[in-house]
């Protein structure tokens, strides 16, 4: 294939990163600022709504998202860097490995939120990062939320012709991307790396 590029990709929640990312954040934000409680009550109800199948799961991400919206944007940055400080310790150190001895371009994917993303992914040089779109300017996703198949059409877009050496995800709903991969490996529970077997 003319321009083939040879790439590893990386799913980032509960992959790279042992925990999920959003709900830890909003954890650690609800610490350092009591009052973005008050979006809990509408957090809850879209959740619910989501597990009913009555609101999409974009939705549901855009009001869990709305906890941001009394944030400066300088404070969020201060609360990013001081977050990521700490769960840095928290990295999945096999997967980091895996990383490490890369010698491809690296991609991470991910559904969270491209802001939350960032700094971890530049100090992990990665090169090129992919996830949801979230806007800190009206608080909505831009797009689609990144997800599934969603995955797929993001990274085709950007590298159109990239040929998936290594896949690495803790979700089977990443089939689409697992299919793709020449090399399948799904971290299970416990962090560990085992065959895709779907």
């Amino acid at each position: 294939m003319l321009n083939e590029v040879n790439i590893d990709v990386w799913d980032f929640d509960k992959t790279i990163y042992s925990k999920d990312a959003s709900f830890e954040f909003w954890k650690y934000c609800l610490k350092k600022k009591l009052f973005i409680i008050k979006y809990f009550p509408i957090q809850i109800l879209y959740l619910i709504l989501a597990k009913l199948h009555i609101t999409s799961t974009k939705k549901f991400k855009e009001m869990f998202f709305l906890f941001v919206k009394g944030i400066t944007k300088h404070e969020l940055l201060n609360l990013l860097d001081d977050f990521w400080k700490h769960e840095l310790l928290f990295m999945n150190q096999e997967i980091i490995e895996t990383l490490q001895v890369s010698k491809l371009k690296k991609v991470c994917i991910s559904a969270s939120p491209e802001f939350l993303l960032e700094i971890p992914c530049q100090i992990l040089n990665i090169d090129i990062l992919i996830a949801t779109n979230y806007s800190l300017d009206n608080f909505q996703i831009m797009g689609e939320n990144c997800k599934g198949n969603e995955k797929v059409i993001r990274l085709k877009s950007i590298l159109p012709n990239c040929k998936v050496n290594n896949f690495y995800s803790d979700s089977y709903s990443d089939k689409p991307l697992f299919d793709m991969a020449e090399n399948k490996h799904l971290i299970n529970h416990n962090g560990e790396i085992i065959q895709y077997d779907k």
